[in-house]
């Protein structure tokens, strides 16, 4: 799943504001994958810093959520990569970079080879505007955000919150984004793309979206009254019990002699049973069920 979660935070890195994720079963645990954004698109420089290990090329002054040039290298899993680009300033000319089988040529302690041409003759373009299009052909999916599952409905709403849940794409950003350091230093504050998820498999197609590329922080609910009622006959109002806080500090500390003030901005949640469960339900791993071990009172 990382590899859809590094596809994606390229594409916040460029400014996109539609990102759409296909999966396509190719037979059993084989999928084949297409990420597009409507994103700045790729220069020359760019392409082959997709394809180089540890080089990395972002067209901002502040942080980025890659920066060593790693990420992309998730890709190297697919039996073929291409990717399309077509750069925001130049959208008539498109560049085209190849890969076969990255994971052979590592097993055999060599460097994979690839190439990148521009308007290759015989190619038919999958973009037709700004932006790039990562097409990867035979990826293995043993499960999904922790679940092994064939059911194409679940594996969409899995990769969505997934997506949502683990990818830089505004969540923290933007509820903290008046802070000034936040300004100062992580690009493209205040912009949250729209993610679409598209799972097709033999059974039909299930789309997804397009949504807001940010975890939905449930709603304040400090009074609740629509809770669950026990076999008792009691109303457990506390189990819809949320609230929500913000919070900020900053603290200057002392490395190597020098002052360097650090920031903390952070985003808690305290709910009851139900909406615990509904924040949860998707969650893999051990010890978050969606269940309180303590009788039912508010984590």
């Amino acid at each position: 799943m990382s590899l859809l979660r590094e596809a994606v935070s390229n594409s916040v890195d460029a400014d996109a504001k539609h990102i759409d994720v296909q999966l396509n079963n190719a037979g059993g645990e084989m999928w084949n994958v297409v990420i597009q954004d409507d994103g700045n698109g790729m220069e020359d420089k760019h392409m082959r810093a997709f394809f180089n290990a540890g080089d990395s090329v972002k067209d901002f002054a502040q942080t980025a959520i890659g920066e060593k040039g790693l990420g992309s290298k998730t890709t190297f899993v697919a039996k073929e990569v291409v990717v399309e680009s077509r750069r925001y300033t130049n959208p008539g000319v498109l560049l085209v970079g190849r890969m076969q089988d990255p994971m052979a040529s590592l097993a055999k302690l060599k460097m994979p080879k690839y190439t990148v041409e521009q308007d290759p003759a015989g190619h038919t373009p999958g973009l037709t505007s700004a932006g790039t299009r990562i097409t990867l052909a035979g990826v293995h999916f043993a499960a999904f955000n922790g679940r092994k599952t064939a059911d194409a409905k679940i594996i969409a709403d899995r990769v969505m919150h997934y997506l949502r849940s683990m990818c830089a794409t505004g969540t923290v950003k933007n509820r903290h984004g008046q802070q000034t350091h936040v300004i100062k230093n992580v690009a493209n504050v205040g912009v949250i793309p729209l993610v679409t998820v598209e799972v097709a498999t033999g059974n039909g197609t299930v789309t997804l979206g397009p949504e807001p590329g940010v975890y939905q922080v449930p709603s304040i609910s400090i009074n609740p009254t629509n809770g669950p009622m026990s076999p008792e006959g009691v109303q457990q109002n506390s189990k819809r019990f949320c609230d929500v806080l913000d919070f900020n500090r900053s603290r200057t500390i002392t490395i190597g002699g020098n002052q360097v003030t650090v920031h903390y901005d952070g985003t808690a949640v305290i709910a009851g049973e139900n909406v615990r469960a509904e924040m949860l339900k998707h969650e893999p791993e051990a010890g978050l069920d969606s269940k309180v071990s303590d009788g039912g009172a508010p984590l």
